[in-house]
């Protein structure tokens, strides 16, 4: 398979293949307008959400939040504070630890549609993007294959181990750089009488702090006409852009997965940790009233994992 360049016009009036750097520029604004689908529309392929609804949205893993109460025992008294052996402070009030645990989970969902249509070379080929494969000027490229290694590729990589645009993270504030689009909280720990300890939102990147200031003038057909025009690659009306290579965006998303425990030495990139906390051990106070005396247990102690923790991953892309 062979990188097709699209073609540019510089400003020294010279017609050549994008280098490089050229590329990074079209591989941002198309990472970025994919955002764009992700952040204002429903049901886009590689969507993320904490809810399901339709068949097309598949579990990528869940969640469990434990919850621990306090709990009480009672002992009669017995009016004989006999000392140390008084059953009514020995072994006769039973389980050491009244607290009591409560978990409940929440199911996260990615939308993967496996009926996103390649474009074919026909509706490739009317887009106009001109490319050069020596010895020739051609419309396209045509190949799925080819599209991925022009560009589409990098804007997946880029969107997972770059600048991140055009993908989610996990957390409990905003992450630092860029513009993040918080997506709703997902998951609200809590470890004692229901009190959140941490809340966790779903973001969104859709942009870096500065968008390239360079907008290159890429050349297109123009059949209606027949001659060549000059476009820009922040352009989103263009077909190439907006359904080409947005199609194959698409067709080839990042997949997330929540995992439990997450092994640094796989391919997995992570992209936050979910922690489900408790308290370690159990406090207890005793008292006496009408007659009774009442022992009440409640958690206490350090803070420690009671589940997970669980961790939000890029498993890889889609395979189409």
């Amino acid at each position: 398979m062979t990188v097709h360049r699209p073609l540019y016009w510089t400003s020294g009036s010279d017609l050549r293949q994008m280098a490089d750097a050229d590329l990074d520029v079209v591989s941002y604004y198309i990472r970025k307008r994919y955002a764009w689908y992700l952040d204002n529309n429903a049901n886009i392929p590689g969507d993320v959400r904490n809810a399901q609804s339709n068949v097309d949205w598949q579990s990528i893993g869940s969640i469990t939040n434990t919850v621990r109460s306090s709990g009480t025992a009672t002992n009669t008294d017995d009016n004989d504070p006999s000392g140390p052996d008084d059953e009514d402070f020995s072994g006769s009030w039973g389980s050491t630890d009244t607290t009591s645990s409560s978990t409940s989970s929440i199911t996260m969902y990615q939308y993967t549609n496996h009926n996103v249509a390649y474009q074919t070379a026909a509706t490739i080929n009317a887009t106009g993007m001109l490319y050069w494969s020596d010895p020739d000027l051609k419309i396209g490229p045509t190949d799925e294959a080819d599209l991925l290694d022009t560009i589409v590729t990098d804007a997946l990589t880029q969107a997972r181990t770059g600048d991140e645009v055009g993908s989610y993270r996990i957390a409990t504030s905003t992450p630092a750089g860029g513009t993040w689009s918080d997506k709703g909280t997902i998951f609200t720990d809590t470890i004692y009488g229901d009190g959140s300890y941490g809340v966790y939102k779903l973001y969104l990147k859709t942009a870096n702090t500065t968008d390239p200031t360079t907008s290159n003038n890429m050349v297109k057909w123009d059949s209606s006409t027949g001659s060549i025009k000059l476009v820009d690659s922040d352009d989103y009306s263009l077909d190439f852009i907006d359904s080409i290579w947005m199609n194959a965006m698409r067709r080839n998303h990042l997949m997330y997965s929540i995992v439990n425990p997450f092994d640094p030495l796989s391919e997995y990139t992570q992209r936050g940790t979910i922690y489900d906390k408790k308290y370690q051990s159990t406090s207890s106070m005793i008292s006496l009233g009408g007659g009774t005396y009442t022992r009440t247990d409640w958690p206490s102690g350090t803070i420690i994992n009671a589940t997970g923790p669980y961790d939000f991953v890029i498993t890889g892309t889609r395979t189409p």
